[in-house]
Order: structure tokens, then C-alpha cells, then sequence
């Protein structure tokens, strides 16, 4: 039985794919300390994009990307439970990886999706409404919902 064969290009940026009605561009974010990470929008011949962060600190990377996407994919964390996390060396390395809530909805302020959709998300013992909550501190009012696997957007 053969396993599944892939036609590899390795990218640090740019159009990734365009054909079949679909372009796919790949952009750099700030993951920490590595080299390369990326975030990709998706733009459909229908007019409609999709931008999703990747693992990222808030990077102007994603507003530029996202310039009123009609969704924007974003990973998150609960700033009160990250608050209540008692080691520092934990603490740093999530602010310096990750993205809060509190500076998502900041950032999505600038960027102005249609809709937010939170992924990756770190509760730290929060939940859903918390993330809303923090969202709303940062300055985004718009529709926003709660990604779980295996959904289907």
C-alpha cells in the first residue's frame, strides 16, 4: 500500500498557490524566537476572503493581511487566567508566542473583519465568555464565534 504522496515547496512568503478559482498568499507573523512562521488569506473568485494568524504574537502582519477580510481566523488566550499563572518563564514565553484577547480585540479594531473566529484558544481554567469579555476590553464589537474541531465554516 503506498502512503500519500506530497509535492513540497518550502515558502518564507508570498502567493503560495493560484488556480481553480482560489489564491492562497502566505505572510509572516512573529512567533517568538522563530525564524519562520506564517499566517495565509485565502481569496475566493467570489470576492470573499479568509485570513488565518497561525500562531503569532499581535502582528501588524495579520491587520495588513486581513484589511477587512470576511473572516479572520485568529488564535487566542484568556488574559485573566494567563494573569493567574503563577510562573513567570510560562508567562513569558505566551506573551511573547501568542496573541491575548485583550490584544486581539485591539487588533481586530484595525483590521475590521466581517466576522472573528478564535482558534488555538488557551482558556488557563476561562472560558468562551471570557475571551468575549477580554475581546470587548480591546475594542472589538463585532460578530465573533468560538472554533472547535472539526467544525465546519
Amino acid at each position: 500500500m503506498a502512503g500519500l504522496l506530497l509535492d513540497v515547496t518550502e515558502t518564507t512568503g508570498g502567493v503560495v498557490a493560484d488556480g481553480d478559482g482560489m489564491r492562497i498568499t502566505a505572510f509572516q507573523v512573529a512567533h517568538g524566537t522563530w525564524k519562520h512562521a506564517l499566517g495565509y488569506r485565502f481569496d475566493g473568485a467570489d470576492g470573499r476572503s479568509v485570513v488565518i494568524s497561525g500562531d503569532t504574537a499581535p502582528t501588524d502582519a495579520v491587520v495588513t493581511a486581513c484589511d477587512g477580510c470576511d473572516l479572520l481566523i485568529h488564535e487566542v488566550y484568556a488574559k485573566a487566567g494567563y494573569d493567574a499563572v503563577p510562573d513567570p518563564d510560562f508567562q513569558r514565553y505566551h506573551g511573547t508566542f501568542h496573541t491575548s484577547a485583550v490584544q486581539l480585540g485591539e487588533l481586530a479594531v484595525r483590521a475590521h473583519p466581517k466576522q472573528l473566529l478564535l482558534t488555538h484558544q488557551l482558556y488557563f481554567r476561562k472560558d468562551d465568555a471570557t475571551l468575549l469579555e477580554e475581546l470587548r476590553q480591546g475594542g472589538w464589537q463585532g460578530p465573533t464565534a468560538s472554533g472547535r474541531d472539526l467544525e465546519v465554516w
